[in-house]
């Protein structure tokens, strides 16, 4: 009787060490997904460029946000075209998503593409600009609220804030 007692208590110390496992990889994923998400769109972000002619946001801004502040444009170098176009990331339908333009003109964007991948849901995406004016060196933050529901009911969050400023400054 206490053989089985041993083996019972064991056995469900080894299945919660699994689960246990199990919320551990699902959060490490989670981090390296909302990690490269932010670190993707900050390598687009530091590089924008003031908009001189007012084809992509604002004329003399250099960012621009809407969207109750889910969505973000400007023009940045764009290593493809081996030129700067009008870049764009937003949120829809619990996915982040960004397109870019043919040139600096917001009328002239591509086809919508997946940032972070589809099996991770994004609660909210949030952008705000601080110092974008004549006088002051221009920053976004950037937060974003994403979680991953496994097969066995494990639901692993994550929030996580960065702050990317332009890599030229304006003086």
């Amino acid at each position: 009787m206490i053989v089985i007692i041993i083996s019972v208590a064991l056995i469900n110390v080894f299945v919660a060490s699994i689960k246990s496992q199990s919320r551990i990889i699902y959060s490490q994923e989670l981090l390296e997904q909302s990690s490269y998400v932010l670190e993707y769109m900050n390598s687009k972000i530091r590089m924008a460029v003031k908009d001189v002619d007012g084809n992509c946001i604002v004329a003399g801004s250099t960012y621009n946000i809407s969207g109750g502040g889910s969505s973000i444009r400007f023009i940045s170098y764009d290593a493809e075209a081996s030129d700067y176009t009008c870049k764009e990331f937003f949120l829809d339908n619990n996915l982040i998503k960004g397109r870019s333009s043919t040139d600096t003109s917001s009328s002239n964007f591509g086809a919508a593409f997946i940032i972070a991948s589809p099996s991770f849901k994004v609660n909210s995406l949030k952008f705000s600009i601080f110092g974008d004016s004549i006088d002051n060196q221009p920053r976004v933050t950037t937060l974003i609220n994403m979680h991953k529901e496994e097969q066995d009911g494990v639901t692993s969050k994550i929030t996580i804030q960065s702050t990317a400023s332009k890599r030229q400054l304006e003086i």
